[in-house]
């Protein structure tokens, strides 16, 4: 059966810039693609001939161009953050090599105050320099700077960005988080896995550091299960219970798993 190719030009900006997930290229202008009818999935067209222009047990493609019902939502859909899990390790380092100056720069002009007092009041001083610079290197702005990081991960309304790559929910059967302890290693694992449509998977180690940025990393998660199936794991008891508050009260597809064992 003839399949449906369509070359992409500037009018398509809605589905350029997907993920090919056979080569895993972006997709780009000038480039012929080709849409599978029943998942709505976006190939390239060597890679639906690569597929014997067959997927999901079927051959039949779209006879044209998918297209947004308006610019509004296409570019709501584009550019709405949900949520922003970002590398913060540079900031650290940054404010903990701010308080090391501070004190290195205070404590030797310090001559004229009692010695008791210099101390404790160098000390304080320092470290209150080493908070507000690293409150100042954790904002949006200055990581605008920066620019991205491998580490980062960000929630769209139509997308996810793992690893400096735009995963598209249409793509995507299910997204997992889960949190595991180790018998043998008392600090837990988090992790994020992506399954796709074509039967790929990836894994991803993520850096959560405290409770509330795990909290807000799983709102934004279910904030997008009405798109995409969205499981939760955790070992641990509060992050469970908080997990089974979620579920309760979200309207979207989500799928909890029981843990094997509940830590504190």
């Amino acid at each position: 059966m003839p399949y449906n190719s369509h070359k992409l030009n500037s009018s398509h900006s809605h589905i350029i810039g997907r993920i090919d997930p056979i080569t895993g290229d972006s997709v780009k202008e000038n480039d012929s693609v080709v849409f599978c009818a029943v998942c709505k999935s976006c190939f390239l067209e060597e890679s639906w001939m690569y597929m014997n222009e067959q997927h999901c047990e079927q051959s039949f493609t779209i006879d044209s161009v998918p297209i947004l019902p308006s610019k509004l939502v296409a570019k709501n859909r584009t550019n709405e953050l949900i949520y922003e899990l970002s590398n913060n390790d540079f900031a650290g380092y940054l404010a903990f090599f701010s308080a090391l100056v501070s004190f290195g720069i205070i404590f030797p002009n310090m001559t004229d105050i009692l010695y008791d007092l210099t101390m404790p009041f160098v000390s304080v001083a320092s470290v209150f320099i080493g908070f507000v610079v690293f409150h100042f290197a954790s904002t949006s702005e200055f990581k605008n700077i920066l620019g991205k990081h491998k580490d980062d991960i960000r929630l769209f309304r139509n997308r996810i960005e793992l690893e400096l790559l735009d995963f598209y929910f249409q793509d995507i059967t299910q997204i997992k988080f889960q949190r595991q302890y180790s018998l043998h290693n008392p600090s837990s694992s988090s992790s994020i896995l992506i399954y796709f449509k074509d039967g790929d998977f990836m894994k991803k180690e993520l850096k959560i550091r405290s409770a509330k940025e795990t909290q807000n990393f799983l709102i934004g998660l279910e904030k997008i299960s009405h798109l995409v199936e969205i499981f939760f794991y955790s070992e641990n008891r509060d992050e469970y219970q908080f997990m089974l508050n979620l579920e309760a009260n979200s309207n979207g597809n989500i799928q909890l798993g029981e843990p094997r064992k509940l830590f504190y």
